[in-house]
């Protein structure tokens, strides 16, 4: 089952991301990465697997992100920091494609596999929406607004996990920044 799962969880991304992105010309990547030292301007490893999977990373800043919690400060104290890497992307198939395939190749160990580029959101900045995708069980879709999601929560319903059925339908149910 493993490529029938693969093959499902790629077209799934793949529909959602072009309906959910429909009209948006340009895209902002972020991956978060940890390294040693201050953080390269366009990490070494992420820019090799971009060139891998296809993705042209001309420009792109590297942020700094402070520690969540003391596991993360004593990985700082140990050199280890935290980064967001972002560069933007045309909106298209074969860009969105290179980064769904990076996801869920490495959460399912299908090979290729391209661990550096795997845990990306892929974001429309302008009107708030973030998507994730992160193996065959799913992604995750967030947005300022639910308005903004209502037509994916309406057409793809039956692919959510229960998981948080009963808390996205109260927030469906009732939209207070339409």
């Amino acid at each position: 089952m493993g490529p029938m799962r693969f093959l499902q969880a790629m077209d799934r991304a793949r529909l959602i991301a072009s309906e959910v992105f429909a009209g948006v010309e340009t895209l902002t990547v972020i991956i978060p990465f940890r390294s040693r030292g201050s953080g390269e301007e366009i990490p070494f490893r992420l820019r090799k697997t971009a060139q891998a999977i296809g993705l042209s990373i001309a420009n792109g800043a590297t942020t700094y992100m402070p520690p969540r919690d003391s596991g993360e400060a004593a990985d700082e104290m140990a050199g280890w920091c935290r980064f967001l890497f972002s560069f933007e992307i045309r909106n298209g198939p074969e860009q969105i494609s290179c980064l769904i395939w990076a996801a869920v190749a490495n959460g399912m160990g299908i090979r290729p596999s391209f661990p550096h580029m795997a845990a990306n959101y892929i974001v429309d900045l302008a009107r708030g929406i973030a998507m994730r995708v992160y193996d065959d069980r799913g992604m995750d879709l967030v947005a300022i607004r639910p308005s903004l999601l209502r037509p994916s929560y309406e057409r793809f319903n039956g692919w959510l996990l229960d998981y948080d059925r009963e808390r996205m339908a109260a927030m469906f149910a009732a939209d207070p920044m339409q």
